[in-house]
């Protein structure tokens, strides 16, 4: 991508409310709360979002953390820098770790320089795909809620249904959502790292239930666990929170950790971070799939877009915002015929409304040269 000069930099944080409260292993989340960075540039605006979570659960960033970093070391930086593209970037911040912000900057420099070629992020990519297959998650709660939302799901034609799962919580809610859907539904259980290996035994257990995967069911730094696992379970470990970069997904796939790796931009670092692993699975044939975390539009396009890439194996977390999000800062889509649209205008998400930012906005902070 050509080089930009940011003039002005707008960080917003908002609020955003949920049907309902997100349980995973990590915890619970009862309203989302997003920063949305809009980057204003000699070639135009740019908008990328942060999507990091309210406390260091899943990842060691979290929103106030992040928040702190980009106002007083990133934008900061940006800002004295004449020129910047993505491929230059990590030169001009200097940034160790904090991939949600990353992720953030990423998507704002995109965005700004797709708006003013005209192409969308899709176009950008080389996807093809107009829509992608709608992939849910369904998080804890008890297994009569499960059950309903899992039917409700396959009801609407959604291709898979994924099942957050912890110790206590797992082989019941499994069986239960499979019983109902039947077969013809990918099912898929997402540990989060909730498991050690002396729960190999529970673990070959759910091995029986014809899950497409098993995402996650070590800690990330379990990797050599992992392969053991693996090569005790028919159904294949996807792994999430253990990658975290590149070279790190090929380390995984090298050591049998795992068949499949969720490619996330935000825990990854970014758009061309996410498309790096994404390729590191192609080159090897091992499966991929566009990872989500509850963002806003701006963040869901994103994932939409990644999820067309050709060796994107698996549905991916690719339901519309609504499924999630009772009010959001774009127009929101609902789900055609087990489907949901992949954004084909210029940029990598519609802009978000001012009046919905207004509304949804808890600060704004602005910074200029």
């Amino acid at each position: 991508m050509a080089l930009v000069r940011v003039e002005a930099a707008e960080l917003h944080r908002v609020r955003l409310p949920l049907h309902r409260p997100l349980r995973s292993a990590h915890g619970v989340e009862h309203e989302r709360r997003v920063l949305l960075l809009r980057l204003r540039t000699d070639v135009g605006d740019g908008w990328g979002e942060c999507s990091a979570l309210a406390a260091p659960t899943y990842l060691a960033d979290h929103l106030d953390g992040e928040q702190h970093l980009l106002a007083t070391q990133l934008l900061p930086r940006l800002l004295t820098v004449d020129d910047v593209e993505v491929e230059s970037l990590d030169h001009v911040l200097g940034l160790v770790g904090h991939p949600t912000s990353r992720a953030a900057v990423v998507a704002a420099l995109l965005d700004a320089r797709l708006r003013a070629a005209g192409r969308s992020l899709a176009d950008q990519l080389g996807v093809e795909a107009t829509a992608v297959p709608v992939g849910v998650v369904i998080g804890i709660d008890d297994v009569e809620a499960v059950v309903a939302r899992a039917v409700t799901a396959a009801e609407s034609g959604v291709g898979r249904i994924k099942v957050k799962i912890r110790p206590g919580h797992d082989l019941e809610p499994l069986q239960a959502v499979r019983e109902a859907v039947g077969e013809d539904v990918e099912l898929h259980a997402d540990a989060n790292g909730a498991y050690l290996p002396d729960d190999l035994g529970l673990l070959q257990l759910l091995d029986g239930l014809g899950l497409g995967l098993i995402e996650q069911p070590y800690p990330a730094d379990r990797l050599v666990d992992s392969a053991t696992l693996q090569r005790e379970l028919v159904t294949p470990i996807s792994l999430d929170e253990a990658i975290d970069s590149p070279a790190r997904a090929v380390d995984a796939l090298e050591l049998g950790a795992c068949r499949s790796v969720s490619c996330k931009a935000p825990r990854l670092g970014g758009i061309d971070r996410a498309v790096a692993v994404h390729d590191v699975c192609l080159d090897r044939g091992a499966g991929a799939w566009a990872g989500g975390m509850y963002e806003s539009g701006v963040g869901r396009h994103v994932v939409l877009a990644l999820a067309g890439l050709p060796g994107m194996t698996e549905i991916g977390d690719v339901g519309p915002t609504s499924s999630y999000l009772a009010a959001d800062v774009v127009e929101q889509q609902d789900v055609d015929e087990g489907t949901v649209r992949v954004h084909d205008a210029p940029g990598i998400s519609p802009v978000p409304d001012p009046v919905q930012l207004d509304e949804l906005g808890e600060a704004v902070t602005e910074f200029t040269r």
